[in-house]
């Protein structure tokens, strides 16, 4: 009918977002080591939003730094790097890698949650990544150079130094032996 209303009543909730948080315990591992870490496990997002994952790298390194006096001193800083090569990241905070023998020492990586929907809000959380030194396994000589042919008439004396055809990875002294 003319001049008639209606009217409706309802409930209009507006959500807060918040961003995502949580904290990432150190990890410890040696040389030669294979390693998994799941860095997505130690975030939560409180509006349940999903979350992509990256990361970027530190390492504590020495440098030396003039005093002015001419003596310089060692200063040890964290340096941004870039990812390790045998360290691998991936969107889901998956961490895994195998530190090579060279590798040891003190690394900081910072890892931040992104939700993918929505303002996309982020957080980033450090955490380090401490590598301990390693003896590597104990690796066979190997060929530096072959050993060429030769000839020889039977029963001519024969002496050969082939120490410089082969050495040791880890330096260590070789014995010889021939056969027939």
């Amino acid at each position: 009918s003319k001049g008639a209303t209606v009217s409706d009543t309802f409930v209009f909730t507006v959500r807060n977002n918040e961003a995502p948080g949580g904290s990432i315990p150190d990890l410890t591992v040696s040389e030669g080591e294979t390693f998994s870490h799941n860095t997505a496990q130690n975030f939560t997002d409180p509006n349940g939003d999903t979350l992509s994952y990256s990361a970027t790298y530190q390492k504590y390194l020495l440098s030396f730094q003039n005093t002015g006096s001419g003596e310089p001193i060692e200063v040890w800083k964290w340096e941004s790097i870039s990812k390790p090569s045998w360290l691998n990241f991936n969107s889901q905070g998956v961490m895994t890698g195998t530190p090579t023998y060279s590798s040891s020492g003190n690394y900081r990586i910072f890892v931040t949650a992104q939700e993918t929907t929505g303002e996309k809000l982020k957080t980033t959380l450090p955490f380090e990544l401490q590598v301990n030194n390693a003896t590597p396994p104990n690796q066979p000589p190997v060929v530096v150079s072959p050993i060429p042919d030769k000839t020889y008439n039977e029963g001519q004396s024969v002496s050969l130094n082939v120490s410089s055809n082969f050495k040791d990875p880890e330096g260590g002294a070789l014995t010889f032996k021939s056969t027939r």
